[in-house]
């Protein structure tokens, strides 16, 4: 199944700026029943320190589905390098676990 996203005009998108971005660099996933998924998106310090979470958001699943298609397709480009990344990062976890 190929996936294009539906286009989005200029003013959809300058009108998505009008509300606060925060950063984020950890999240949590859940199935909350009735068809919805809830994304909660969160900060920490370092790998090991507590999150602190910012915004929540609960999307039907059919829409989350969606957002993981675009997301694949954003990303695509960036693939390998990212891959290299997560690799490494979750190689230095699991030294500092043994530790």
């Amino acid at each position: 199944m190929k996936y294009e996203p539906r286009n989005v005009s200029d003013d959809e998108l300058e009108t998505s700026y009008t509300v606060p971005t925060a950063i984020s660099n950890t999240f949590v996933l859940r199935d909350i029943g009735n068809g919805a998924i809830r994304i909660a998106f969160g900060e920490r310090r370092d790998p090991n320190s507590p999150a602190h979470y910012r915004v929540a958001l609960a999307l039907p699943r059919e829409q989350a589905f969606e957002l993981k298609l675009i997301l694949g397709k954003l990303l695509e480009q960036y693939e390998p390098e990212l891959e290299k990344d997560f690799e490494q990062r979750l190689a230095e976890l699991n030294r500092g676990k043994s530790a």
